[in-house]
């Protein structure tokens, strides 16, 4: 390298493409010798490494440089991107500086940064929007304002687009990411032109098949009585829902339609109540020796009677070498009390501490076992702490002496001035306050969430502890009268005087109604919600629609196929209520986390079903999506077991626009390919037991074909508008991120049946066997890819999942050798 100004020219004696470089240890300063004789190179350590392609690391380039001054080597330099220092060296009576850095591109325009916010969800960590506020100047278009970039929301200018990336250095750090991409519109028209065709094509061809399965349908439509009975009966199963929730003695429903403020979002404290008890024990009920509690009587006798609380048997465990860790033999039952687990807590808390940093995934089953029951014994905990004080005898007389502390202690304070050392040591009323303060510390500290609303004039997401409301309290020497109702309640349930609870509960509900009147109404609506459990009511229903439909088979009457429909329609409902009570609670699209995909893959697959029903009506596609419904739900309800379901949406995924889009129409294929493969799996079925006639066989075909279509016309617009969220919201089309990958094998699989039938490949039976494996390849981009631990979807591996995952893959192979066997037996040539 040279330049006619230069004194001197430089050669590159070695150039790495990735390196890491760190100081020399003195016992290597001898052993290892270093080319570098100038600069700090001489004290360092340089380690050649592969080349990485990844999108979140960056290749660290490092070189030896030798300068040369009159054909003589003066010295040789290293230099790196890890180096950020000048390296000075004097040529021609000048000083020169060596370093190496990325190209710079000077643009004609500047930006600013002015301000950079990181807010994060009411009384959590999570990010609810990271932006910065940029003044963009721009002299020769006449541009001089203030833009404002964020998660979603880029900023476009002169041919450049400027993404919020990330921040650093305690917030006052923001990182953009800046792209370029002249030809970024030539992906959309590809995306809409191939969109286009596969409209075409699937619609020409699916409007024929639609009107030759209107012709062929077997069963009769209309109602008859039996009809009517299947309609009253699912009626009678949905109205139930609207029966009064059991409070018994005391009104623990209406205690847990309290609002409170709970992972950035206002719930009532019975779906607190309920999720907590679903991580402890599995269930939403609690069942001890003989007597029935509800979620939210458990949380009440939690603050009014802590100790039986603590003899409740509400800790799931299986785990045999767990429970010897506890000294429990293996017995029929498998749940425990938290009295019968704490003598052991130290060695429990230990063994936790010990795998804490492990990877989950290299954890034994008893490592995985003792540290869930860790976390589970911390919510108990957290639980306890949240309303009342544990150890207090009576909260009301609690907060009495409280008040008379802090009113002496603060009169105390102002006596002795604010040196505060030798007072505090000397005066009673001191000392006295500081037990308050450190007891109230240690509550505000480990409270799961908070009931305590704001104070007038604050905003409304400002919602304290107990503890923290106890502590602010001590300013003014006067407890809040929320905290005083919550002990009230408290007391009046200890002592079973159910007429001063229903008071200080109907008092406390009346003040938050008029204060807080959205907050209080939202609360109450999702308490009804939990308790009308529609996910629930439509298992029933479609349970019931599938034993209608195999009856209708067996018995061979077209009423009861008729009278599936109906149920099937009010499973359909419920499921719909369902869905839509969770956007309105959420405000969100149906599709927002793991649980919520279950949730809508299953109503997809229903009202496929459903509308394919209304046209063949032969009962297979009633009882396929019965049983596609029922079997989501089932996994919806084991995936509530982590916690609560109405998540806090992070920053990077915060747009409604695009969960409503890509995600939503990628799960619509998701639904589509389940349900191909189990109308499939009834054909296969028919199949293999004779009962397939000609007609069933051409009205199965049928069906199973439009739903690939189906399945392949919105995965494949879901998975490309992923990349189009990706270009538009980060600058690049997903890079390599599994769940795309996952979505994207959605898409060759059902091509590949679909090309397998036009080329002639397969015929019907090999056809339904490419839907049924359609499946298990469905199912890995569903779940499996989220376990790989890598990816903006990756959602943690876990375990149980994981062999569910693996035992419905072997089955459905099972099926397909099965099938395959059966198939090869009866176009064997017969032995003469």
């Amino acid at each position: 390298l040279s330049h006619p100004d230069w004194p001197f020219s430089i050669k590159i004696g070695r150039f790495l493409p990735n390196a890491s470089v760190g100081p020399r240890p003195p016992a290597l300063s001898k052993t290892i010798p270093t080319p570098a004789d100038r600069g700090v190179g001489r004290n360092m350590v340089i380690r050649p490494l592969p080349p990485v392609a990844q999108d979140d690391r960056r290749n660290m380039r490092a070189a030896f440089l030798e300068v040369h001054e009159g054909g003589t080597r003066t010295g040789t330099w290293l230099v790196s991107s890890l180096i950020d220092a000048h390296q000075d060296f004097v040529s021609g009576g000048r000083r020169w500086a060596l370093a190496m850095r990325p190209k710079r591109t000077y643009l004609p325009f500047t930006l600013t940064l002015k301000d950079f916010t990181h807010d994060r969800y009411a009384g959590t960590d999570i990010p609810k929007n990271f932006s910065s506020l940029v003044r963009l100047r721009d002299p020769s278009a006449g541009q001089d304002r203030d833009v404002l970039i964020y998660m979603n929301n880029p900023l476009r200018y002169g041919g450049y687009t400027f993404y919020q990336a990330s921040f650093g250095k305690d917030d006052t750090l923001s990182v953009l990411q800046v792209v370029r991409n002249p030809g970024w519109l030539l992906p959309y028209f590809s995306f809409a032109i191939v969109t286009i065709g596969l409209l075409w094509v699937f619609g020409s061809h699916l409007l024929g098949m639609k009107a030759k399965g209107a012709a062929a349908g077997a069963a009769p439509a209309g109602a008859s009585r039996l009809s009517w009975a299947a309609a009253a009966v699912s009626a009678a199963i949905l109205l139930t829902a609207f029966r009064p929730a059991p409070s018994g003695k005391l009104d623990a429903s209406g205690f847990g339609r309290l609002p409170v403020l709970h992972n950035g979002r206002i719930k009532p404290l019975d779906s607190i109540a309920r999720t907590s008890m679903l991580v402890l024990s599995g269930k939403q009920t609690l069942k001890d020796g003989g007597e029935s509690l509800s979620a939210s009587a458990w949380m009440l006798e939690l603050l009014s009677d802590p100790d039986s609380a603590a003899k409740r048997r509400v800790f799931s465990i299986h785990d045999p070498d767990l429970l010897g860790l506890l000294g429990f033999r293996q017995e029929k039952r498998s749940v425990y009390s938290y009295e019968e687990i704490s003598p052991r807590v130290e060695e429990i808390s230990a063994q936790a501490e010990r795998v804490s940093g492990k990877n989950p995934q290299e954890r034994t089953r008893f490592e995985r076992a003792v540290y869930s029951l860790h976390q589970r014994m911390l919510l108990f905990r957290r639980l306890q702490s949240s309303l009342g004080v544990p150890g207090a005898e009576s909260f009301e007389r609690e907060l009495a002496e409280y008040e008379i502390a802090a009113t002496m202690g603060l009169e105390a304070f102002s006596r002795t001035g604010t040196k505060g050392g030798a007072a505090l040591d000397s005066s009673e009323a001191l000392a006295r306050l500081a037990s308050f303060f450190a007891r109230y510390r240690r509550l505000a500290d480990a409270a799961y969430y908070k009931a305590v609303p704001p104070t007038p004039g604050a905003s409304a997401d400002q919602w304290s502890s107990v503890g923290e409301s106890l502590i602010e309290s001590m300013r003014a020497g006067a407890v809040r009268l929320e905290v005083r109702s919550y002990a009230a309640m408290a007391d009046a349930a200890a002592a079973g005087d159910s007429s001063a609870f229903t008071r200080a509960l109907a008092a406390y509900r009346s003040t938050l109604q008029e204060r807080f009147p959205k907050q209080f109404r939202k609360a109450r609506y999702e308490a009804w919600f939990n308790h009308a459990e529609p996910f629930y009511r439509g298992m029933v229903l479609y349970i019931l629609t599938a034993l209608l439909v195999a009856a209708g088979w067996l018995l061979k009457k077209p009423s009861l196929l008729r009278a599936a429909l109906w149920t099937l329609g009010f499973g359909l409902f419920a499921h719909t209520f369902g869905l839509v009570s969770r956007m309105v609670l959420e405000a969100r699209p149906p599709v927002t986390n793991l649980y919520s995909s279950a949730v809508f893959v299953g109503w997809v697959g229903v009202l496929g079903g459903l509308l394919l029903e209304r046209v063949h009506r032969r009962g297979v596609a009633a009882f396929s999506a019965a049983a596609l419904g029922f079997a989501t739900l089932i996994i919806a309800h084991h995936l509530s077991m982590s916690g609560d379901t109405l998540e806090m949406m992070q920053a990077v995924l915060d747009s409604n626009f695009w969960l409503g889009t890509h995600v939503v129409t990628i799960t619509v294929g998701y639904g589509g390919s389940f349900l191909a493969g189990a109308i499939a799996h009834v054909y296969l079925f028919k199949r293999l037991s004779g009962s397939l006639d000609k007609d069933s066989k051409q009205s199965l075909y049928q069906m199973t074909y439009g739903v690939v279509c189906f399945a392949l016309f919105f995965s494949f617009i879901g998975t490309i508008l992923g990349g189009i969220w990706a270009d538009q919201s980060w600058g690049r089309f997903w890079g390599w991120d599994p769940k795309e990958n996952g979505a994207f094998l959605i898409v060759v699989w059902n091509a590949m049946i679909l090309h397998a039938r036009m080329a002639g490949r397969v015929r019907e039976t090999g056809f339904m066997g490419m839907a049924v494996f359609g499946n298990i390849v469905t199912a890995f981009s569903w779940f499996g890819v989220n376990m790989l631990g890598i990816g903006l979807h990756s959602y943690g591996f876990m375990d149980k999942a994981f062999w569910w995952l693996v035992g419905f893959a072997m089955v459905e192979t099972v099926v397909l050798a099965t099938v395959s066997l059966r198939e090869g037996a009866l176009r064997a040539p017969k032995a003469a």
